[in-house]
C-alpha cells in the first residue's frame, strides 16, 4: 500500500483586539494633567498582550486642540493592532473682568469714561449702561451727554474658546449737578 504525507501548517492571521479603557474620546481641562487610563490586548493564540502594548502620544494639555494616543501591539505571528484614543484638550473656564477706571461717585460731569481689562489675554468685551443690553466694546469706554441720576456700567470678557464672564464687572455712581452747585450767600 502506499502512504501519502500530508502537512498542515496552521497560520494564526487574526489580529488581537485592542481595547482603550475608559471610554473614547477623553476630555481634559486646559492646563490640567492628563493621566491617560490605558488599553487593554488579547490575543486568540497569545492571550493578554497587554503587557505588550507600546502607547505613544501627542498630547498637550497646555493648548487647546484634539490629541491621540496610539495603542500599538503585534502577537507572535506578527499580526499587528492599533487602537487610537482621542484627546480634546478643552477650555471652559470663564475669563474674569476688572474695572481699573471710572468717574468719581458722586460726579458732576456727564460724561462718563471706564478702563477695563481680563487676566485671560486676547479676550474680548462687552459693555452695557443702565441695562441696556451688552453690545462690543473696547476699554476705554466712553460715554457723554448723561442724564443727570443714578447709573450702572457694567463690561464682561470674552475668551478666545467663546467662555463669557458670568459674573460681569460692576460699577454704580450718582450724576448730580445740585450738589456741586455753588452757594451763593448774601
Amino acid at each position: 500500500p502506499a502512504t501519502a504525507i500530508r502537512t498542515v501548517n496552521v497560520v494564526n492571521t487574526t489580529p488581537p483586539l485592542v481595547g482603550i479603557l475608559c471610554g473614547n474620546p477623553a476630555t481634559v481641562e486646559v492646563g490640567a494633567p492628563y493621566n491617560d487610563a490605558g488599553a487593554t490586548a488579547f490575543d486568540v493564540g497569545d492571550g493578554d498582550l497587554t503587557d505588550q502594548i507600546i502607547a505613544t502620544s501627542n498630547v498637550v494639555t497646555g493648548t487647546v486642540g484634539s490629541y491621540t494616543v496610539i495603542y500599538d501591539v503585534t502577537d507572535s505571528s506578527d499580526n499587528p493592532a492599533t487602537a487610537i484614543r482621542t484627546v480634546n484638550v478643552v477650555d471652559t473656564t470663564p475669563p474674569d473682568t476688572i474695572i481699573t477706571a471710572q468717574p468719581p461717585d458722586p460726579s458732576k460731569s456727564t460724561d462718563a469714561s471706564f478702563s477695563f481689562e481680563s487676566p485671560s489675554s486676547g479676550s474680548t468685551f462687552e459693555c452695557q449702561l443702565d441695562g441696556g443690553g451688552f453690545s462690543a466694546c473696547t476699554s476705554p469706554q466712553e460715554y457723554t451727554g448723561l442724564d443727570e441720576g443714578d447709573h450702572t456700567f457694567e463690561v464682561r470678557a470674552k475668551d478666545g474658546s467663546g467662555n463669557t464672564d458670568p459674573t460681569p464687572a460692576s460699577y454704580s455712581w450718582t450724576i448730580n449737578w445740585v450738589f456741586f452747585m455753588p452757594i451763593i450767600m448774601n
